[in-house]
């Protein structure tokens, strides 16, 4: 790879998701896929309940993501999947739980460019945001959160890449997450 190809790598703005190995079959094939998902049920159904909306019906589908300036908002979301797997609590999810458990699914950016992977979106704090969620039913997206109402893709198209087992410890050592 010459300096050229290295800087346009390095340059790319590949988005990471976090979940457990369980989907690993299914984000292969078809990728990541729009739901209203356990995570954003458990984080937001107490609050919206006890004013009678149905967080499943009133929250639009969407896959989330963070980029590496936030890759703890995916880490936590691994480890929260992990922990209701084992049925254990967040606190008593271990190294060799994450390892045999987790994975971070990378979605892949364009070389040399600083956007996000097509079809996704970054929240900004705007008064217009504001608005638009109400309307396009996007209460679960927190500022700076990638999200996308599109499937991304598999790993066959080459759009994701799935980080599982020690090189998702060595990952998230560099990412100073462990």
């Amino acid at each position: 790879m010459n300096w050229y190809e290295k800087i346009n790598k390095i340059s790319e703005r590949s988005l990471y998701h976090g979940t457990i190995i369980d989907h690993a079959n299914s984000i292969s094939e078809i990728g990541l896929c729009p739901t209203v998902g356990q995570f954003v049920i458990d984080a937001y159904d107490d609050d919206y309940q006890d004013a009678g909306i149905n967080v499943e019906e009133y929250f639009t589908p969407l896959s989330f993501a963070t980029d590496k300036d936030n890759i703890s908002k995916a880490h936590t979301a691994m480890v929260y999947h992990i922990s209701k797997k084992l049925q254990k609590s967040f606190g008593e999810v271990t190294l060799n739980d994450i390892r045999n458990n987790g994975m971070i699914v990378k979605i892949k950016g364009c070389p040399g460019s600083t956007k996000p992977p097509s079809g996704w979106e970054q929240r900004q704090d705007t008064e217009e945001w504001d608005g638009e969620a109400q309307e396009r039913g996007l209460h679960s997206v927190e500022t700076e959160d990638y999200y996308t109402e599109y499937p991304t893709g598999g790993t066959k198209k080459g759009y994701v890449q799935l980080i599982t087992g020690s090189t998702l410890i060595r990952f998230l050592k560099r990412m100073d997450q462990i």
